[in-house]
């Protein structure tokens, strides 16, 4: 019972402690001393801010001799050496690489909303299309059917015929009109040709 309560009065003040405790960041600004010797024991020739790339000429333990941007050389401590730029440098560049590729993902979506119309026009005018198609298709089915059946009924009639029928037809009508013109004098001469 001891045990319990001891155990119940353990957890009461770590919840309490957990409640009062306060969230923090560690930064990553590091003023980091250039000193002349490896020992870094006396006072630095001058401080190197976070972010600052260095040549690493040589090693000596946990110091390493470095070369500055502007040619200038000392020894800083190696273990606040990193391979990589620190978050705040990479993150710059990290947010001009993301606002190009947020402007290219809204220029494809852009170009793919212009191709999705596009393609709903191509597909309106391909089934219009194909509907056509298959109208063409049926006229030119039901002219091949009314070709055989015309066939089969032998009306079909050679161009000579037609011609001759033509060469009759416009002789009777030559003769007809000579007879009603004759007819038309001799009436109007009582019955009398004058030619």
């Amino acid at each position: 019972m001891l045990r319990a309560s001891l155990s119940l009065l353990c957890l009461l003040a770590a919840a309490a402690g957990t409640a009062r405790a306060e969230t923090l960041y560690v930064t990553d600004i590091l003023r980091l001393g250039l000193y002349s010797e490896p020992t870094t024991s006396e006072e630095p020739l001058r401080y190197l801010t976070s972010g600052t790339a260095l040549e690493v000429l040589d090693r000596d333990g946990s110091a390493a001799l470095v070369r500055g941007p502007d040619g200038t050389e000392g020894w800083v401590r190696a273990t606040y050496l990193v391979s990589e730029p620190p978050a705040r440098f990479r993150l710059a560049g990290l947010e001009t690489d993301n606002a190009e590729l947020t402007g290219q993902l809204t220029a494809a979506r852009r170009e793919l909303t212009e191709a999705a119309a596009k393609l709903s026009e191509l597909e309106a005018r391909m089934a219009s299309a194909s509907t056509a198609g298959h109208t063409v298709e049926s006229l030119r089915r039901q002219n091949r059917e009314l070709d055989s059946r015309i066939d089969a009924l032998g009306l079909m009639v050679p161009y000579s015929w037609v011609l001759a029928g033509f060469a009759v037809s416009l002789l009777l009508g030559f003769i007809s009109g000579l007879a009603f013109l004759d007819y038309l004098i001799r009436r109007r001469f009582g019955g009398v040709r004058i030619y």
